[in-house]
């Protein structure tokens, strides 16, 4: 799947640039959607960090719903979560989170599932915390500039970390156990540092001399994902989900830091 994107400026009276992507897909099963246009967001500058670009949808999205459901604020516990009701082929999802963001190894987020999927599109922000130099029954998805599908008959990691630490190029790896993907174990070497995924058989890690990303929480999006900076003052933090059909989008906001990631 590519993304191909271009800026324009179709709202000139209302001072609004908005950037529109289109989606393809090579070599893929659906070959049907090939040119679907993503969902339109605005582009500004994040207040508090003016290096970064930050993305959310363009508030005309609100004026194509045709109903809302709200559901009232609930405490939830560690490790638990809540089913919430609702169907329709196209959604307009706003979760809001408010607690301590500074405590270790918080993940929280909202599932959806799509067109009948078995598995659902989770949408989740996490910290960093989770992040080290053997992370066993652990996924880091995407990033791959090295992938070695026959690496071995082994189910021994540690050579893959190996290969990770003798290039300067590689920020973290994965190693994929036979039987897993494939009749033989994998080998992936990453030029950066994805958000980590629960999966069993999978082993990952980030070399120790790997500088970690300073104040930075993960936004994923099923096995997309990207890093974006929040602050020691956070306590609001909102996930919304842009659904239509087979698209899945997600955006992060942790009140004033917007960022954006996609998975179809």
């Amino acid at each position: 799947m590519a993304l191909h994107g271009y800026s324009h400026f179709q709202h000139l009276p209302l001072n609004l640039t908005d950037i529109d992507r289109w989606a393809t897909e090579h070599g893929g099963p659906s070959m049907t959607w090939s040119g679907l246009q993503t969902f339109p967001r605005s582009v500004s500058i994040d207040t508090r960090d003016p290096s970064r670009i930050v993305f959310w949808p363009i508030e005309e999205i609100f004026t194509a719903h045709s109903s809302e459901v709200v559901v009232p604020g609930q405490t939830l516990a560690a490790n638990a979560s809540i089913d919430l009701s609702g169907v329709g082929t196209q959604l307009d999802i706003i979760a809001t989170f408010k607690g301590n963001f500074s405590a270790p190894g918080i993940r929280f987020g909202v599932n959806v599932f799509v067109n009948g999927d078995t598995e659902a599109t989770s949408v989740m922000i996490s910290d960093q915390a989770q992040l080290g130099p053997w992370m066993p029954d652990t996924d880091l998805p995407g990033a791959d500039y090295y992938i070695n599908n026959t690496f071995s008959t082994d189910s021994d990691p540690h050579p893959c970390q190996a290969l990770c630490l003798a290039d300067q190029r590689c920020k973290s790896w994965t190693f994929i156990a036979p039987g897993i993907q494939l009749p033989t174990s994998r080998c992936c070497l990453k030029d950066g540092v994805p958000a980590p995924n629960p999966h069993a058989g999978m082993t990952s890690g980030v070399p120790a001399s790997q500088p970690q990303l300073n104040n930075t929480f993960f936004l994923t999006v099923g096995y997309a994902s990207g890093p974006f900076p929040f602050y020691a003052d956070e306590t609001l933090a909102v996930v919304r989900i842009l659904v239509d059909h087979s698209i899945v989008e997600g955006f992060g906001k942790l009140q004033s830091n917007v960022s954006h990631c996609d998975a179809i």
